[in-house]
């Protein structure tokens, strides 16, 4: 048994990858404690760093229902110090069978009161799991741990990786938190996995249990679980429902509070313990949240959604197809994209991404470089057995010509290796070998088997390699399962635009795009938007749906800010003594608006500190998407100062990390405080949560200090 400077270890309770957890005894005062150690003979700087991230995290948590840290030994083997309450973890519990209804509820409660109180604390957990719940019986205390990847930011987006590096258990992760679904990451994603917990509580079984990762996170983001009352006739049909309602695939449908899922529960339990049996009564009728979040849904869009559906459908059986979404700036035209992910996911396919930047025209293949190295990344998160067969196929349609694609798409070479560098040939022939070999390149992808989903971004700003490419690939691809979308802002395209020329050049042979407009919405899909977001019906926000339909002129963007800002300016605000939100509309009918969305978006800015502005000005050169080093390449900052400018920017809604670099940043910033140098994070990638956000940030900058930036991002691509 390990020994441990002033602690007596007693038992060997559960030993993991790369931590073990022991039970103890703190020598000098006869505490009863459980320790976390690493592994001695594997460990490494990243094992402190996520101690540290661990135990800071838990000390901000004031809760009965989570686990109490006692201390963060940094010594030779840093560990960490938890109180010892005599419990048992539910996995241990669950291998004796399934609970009764009635003990599934009130654990439950319990449960749900402690991720109301880590969510307050404006910490996700990340990882809920039967190993993460201590119970015990027979003092009925229960306690929520192992906080070693939760984060503090309100949200963040998901990453794509390979199964087994995925933050989280696969058993229990949402499906936003799998990284493909390309929506931000909220606390939402831990009623998720409760509502696993709770379902395999309940039925002694896991909704989805292939023992395969790429098909459990298949599961998770497109197939329906049968229902606990499908399985087991003793779980009564509303307790069932609540279940469901809790792993629903939108986080938009599943509850929104604590209280709410703690009321509908309590009512389970006080029908079961007066009638024996549950009545349906309305689920969420107190989960009104007093956090003020807009919904990520779309309003509105239904025609256009099922276009887009339709559309990939018949791409993916082998028909090529080349879809324009037009439309204004902010009317939704990425977020409607998006809704193909799902399906993309249904029929094993490829959804790739890349969009053009508005001060980055000149870089040739800008977003199609970007798309492709993302079909890359997801492709090395497969098994290696799958990786290998990709090399082989690639090798074998590429060869002698493979360095072509690996010269731009420099992630490649992780799945093919090395490979010949190709002879130099005139800029012409240079060319058309580029683009066979591109061409070529797609076809390896686009199989009924595995469907590419290929989105561009604001064509708008396409450079014209890109548009060049686009008219190769579109007329001589005739068979294939590849559905390419652009998405551009039509008021920003004249006559003379280049994107009109490459559709006049398809036209001549006889290609003619599917082409889909978005249009401002109207006051009933305005008011939904309004009513979903503060929780009142239509006819109670219907006089405030009018007010911002006739200010915002219904662009979807511009009424989200416009909102956002009424509550800043506490003229929308929850009162917690009824649980409801106000406003006073003849207030906000005196109010001054502009009507210029980055005008908006630029007094949001100017509000921030002035540091923190700076680095947005800084950022706004690099383009929509920024790594940590290139912003401090251009800065005059340290690492550290930066690193926490950046973690207080996240939280003001003008910048998102990417995948879990937010949580990375938090980690870094405890680990700097010991180290000067870290390399990692100069990695950690981040972006404008929209374009009008850069822009604004962007005119912020006077020309001599543009023109300067500009200069020293160019001699850093050099």
């Amino acid at each position: 048994m390990i020994k441990i400077k002033d602690y007596s270890i007693n038992e060997d309770v559960y030993k993991g990858l790369r931590f073990t957890i022991f039970r103890g005894i703190r020598d000098y005062d006869g505490k009863h404690v459980i320790i976390k150690i690493p592994h001695v003979d594997q460990f490494n700087s990243s094992d402190f760093s996520l101690l540290k991230h661990e135990y800071e995290i838990t000390k901000q948590i004031d809760s009965k229902f989570v686990i109490n840290i006692l201390e963060f030994n940094t010594g030779e083997t840093p560990f960490l110090v938890f109180e010892d309450f005599g419990g048992i973890s539910l996995r241990n519990f669950l291998r004796k069978g399934k609970l009764s209804p009635r003990l599934a509820i009130r654990l439950a409660i319990r449960l749900f009161k402690g991720l109301g109180d880590i969510h307050n604390s404006n910490i996700i957990h990340k990882d809920i799991k039967p190993e993460n719940i201590i119970l015990n019986f027979r003092t009925s205390e229960v306690r929520i741990t192992d906080f070693g990847i939760s984060t503090i930011l309100e949200n963040e987006n998901g990453e794509i990786k390979n199964p087994e590096k995925l933050e989280g258990s696969l058993a229990y992760i949402s499906p936003e938190q799998t990284g493909r679904m390309n929506r931000l990451l909220d606390y939402r994603t831990d009623y998720y996995s409760m509502g696993i917990v709770l379902y395999e509580m309940l039925t002694g079984r896991l909704p989805f249990g292939s023992k395969d990762p790429m098909e459990l996170i298949h599961s998770h983001l497109a197939k329906i679980p049968k229902s606990p009352e499908e399985l087991q006739e003793d779980i009564p049909e509303i307790l069932s429902a609540i279940v469901m309602k809790l792993i629903s695939k939108s986080a938009e449908d599943r509850y929104k509070t604590s209280k709410g899922i703690i009321f509908d529960l309590n009512e389970c339990l006080n029908q079961l313990k007066i009638l024996n049996r549950i009545q349906k009564f309305e689920l969420g009728s107190k989960d009104i949240s007093p956090r003020f979040q807009i919904p990520k849904k779309l309003y509105g869009r239904d025609k256009q959604i099922r276009l887009l559906l339709d559309s990939y459908d018949k791409s993916s059986n082998g028909t090529p197809l080349f879809l324009l979404v037009g439309g204004y700036s902010g009317m939704g035209k990425s977020v409607l994209v998006n809704e193909i992910q799902r399906p993309v996911v249904e029929k094993r396919g490829y959804f790739i991404s890349g969009k053009y930047d508005q001060f980055q025209r000149d870089i040739p293949y800008y977003a199609i470089i970007h798309a492709f190295r993302d079909l890359c990344r997801q492709i090395l998160t497969e098994s290696v057995s799958a990786i290998q067969i990709w090399k082989n196929r690639i090798l074998q349609a590429l060869e002698p010509n493979t360095a072509v694609i690996t010269e731009v798409i420099h992630e490649l070479e992780f799945i093919v290796g090395n490979v010949n560098p190709v002879v130099d040939l005139p800029p012409v022939e240079a060319q058309n070998r580029f683009e066979d070999s591109f061409l070529n390149f797609i076809k390896l992808f686009a199989t009924t088997k595995s469907p590419i989903a290929l989105f561009l971004d604001d064509l708008q700003w396409a450079d014209l390699s890109s548009l060049n490419l686009l008219k190769v690939l579109l007329t001589e691809l005739h068979q294939g399962s590849l559905l390419i979308i652009g998405a551009y802002r039509d008021n920003e395209v004249d006559i003379h635009h280049p994107l009109l020329n490459l559709l006049g050049d398809l036209k001549k042979e006889k290609i003619s795009p599917i082409e889909l407009n978005l249009k401002p919405l109207d006051l009933e899909n305005v008011n939904a938007l309004i009513s979903d977001t503060l929780a009142q019906n239509t006819g109670k926000t219907k006089e405030l749906a009018e007010l911002i339909e006739l200010k915002t002129g219904g662009n979807p963007f511009f009424v989200g800010e416009f909102i956002s800002n009424l509550y800043k300016k506490s003229l929308i605000k929850f009162n917690r003594d009824k649980a409801i939100w106000e406003w006073d509309i003849d207030v906000l009918r005196k109010q001054q608006t502009t009507d210029n969305v980055v005008d908006l978006v630029m007094g949001r800015i100017l509000e921030l500190p002035s540091s923190q502005q700076e680095v947005l000005k800084l950022a706004a050169c690099l383009g929509s998407t920024f790594s940590f080093g290139e912003l401090k390449i251009v800065s005059i900052k340290e690492q550290k100062e930066l690193a926490d400018l950046i973690w207080n920017i996240l939280p003001m809604g003008v910048l998102e990390s990417v995948g879990n670099s937010g949580s990375k940043l938090q980690s870094f910033i405890y680990q700097l405080e010991n180290e000067n140098e870290i390399k990692e994070i100069n990695n950690l990638e981040f972006s404008f949560l929209h374009d009008r956000i850069q822009q604004a940030a962007y005119q912020l900058i006077s020309e001599d200090d543009r023109i300067r930036t500009h200069y020293k991002i160019g001699k850093y691509l050099l």
